[in-house]
């Protein structure tokens, strides 16, 4: 409300035009500096749940829509980030750095730019196959 005040409307379409900029900028960016440095394994996997395969846990699916930021703070602290790391106001630098951390721990395949417009367009759908790849590595690791 206080950006309304303050900024009229043309101003504040052309911020949010700046800011969209800026994050396709990193984007690019990160992607091409990542794909010099990091050598991708051959034995990489697909994450084992779609994008839009929300539905299939419930609970997951519940918290994403409705109260998406204690399912970020659940996925940081599963992954060994401080929960502050996941601010509501940080949600999609948040969500893509996490996944970006799981896909390089676990050899899933994907590329920064992909995942940066996987979370740009589809946060909500991003953070909950992000838990629910967590839940099942979990469950893994305790069943082994």
């Amino acid at each position: 409300r206080v950006v309304e005040a303050f900024l009229p409307n043309s101003l504040r379409s052309r911020l949010c035009q700046c800011v969209l900029l800026f994050f396709r900028s990193v984007c690019l960016f990160l992607s091409s500096e990542m794909a010099a440095i990091y050598q991708a394994p051959s034995d990489l996997r697909e994450f084992k749940f779609g994008l839009f395969d929300c539905f299939g846990d419930t609970g997951v699916c519940i918290l994403g829509a409705f109260v998406p930021c204690l399912l970020y703070k659940s996925n940081a602290e599963a992954m060994a980030e401080h929960p502050l790391f996941t601010c509501c106001c940080l949600q999609h630098g948040s969500t893509w750095l996490l996944r970006q951390k799981l896909r390089l721990t676990q050899n899933i395949e994907g590329d920064l730019m992909s995942e940066c417009w996987q979370v740009t367009l589809f946060n909500p759908c991003a953070t909950c196959q992000l838990a629910r790849e967590i839940q099942d590595i979990q469950k893994s690791k305790g069943s082994s």
